[in-house]
């Protein structure tokens, strides 16, 4: 293997927003919207028409979809205005796993 190449079972994913795509087709789906509208500083309020009800639900599916390791609590789903803010959430979320992965 190559310097350049990764070996998926030693190296952890890189961070960022790699799952950003997906969270773009998961936010279309649940509240309707048009992909380009689905922008990170987009608020889920006022920009996507996302009400208190629509926020769990969301939190929901993106717990199920990305497999979450913990569950969204609602005070952080009371924290989301952005869809950055959700994004940032769920790559947390997901760096908890990894830091359980390694620390077996």
């Amino acid at each position: 293997m190559s310097p350049m190449q990764r070996d998926e079972r030693t190296t952890p994913p890189l961070p960022g927003l790699q799952h950003l795509a997906k969270l773009v087709v998961l936010i279309e789906e649940h509240l309707g919207v048009e992909p380009e509208d689905v922008r990170m500083g987009a608020t889920l309020e006022h920009d996507l028409h996302c009400d208190s009800l629509d926020r769990f639900e969301l939190a929901q599916a993106v717990e199920s979809r990305f497999g979450l390791p913990s569950e969204i609590t609602d005070a952080e789903v009371a924290k989301l205005v952005t869809v950055a803010d959700l994004a940032a959430l769920i790559e947390a979320k997901l760096a908890e796993r990894e830091a359980a992965t390694w620390a077996r």
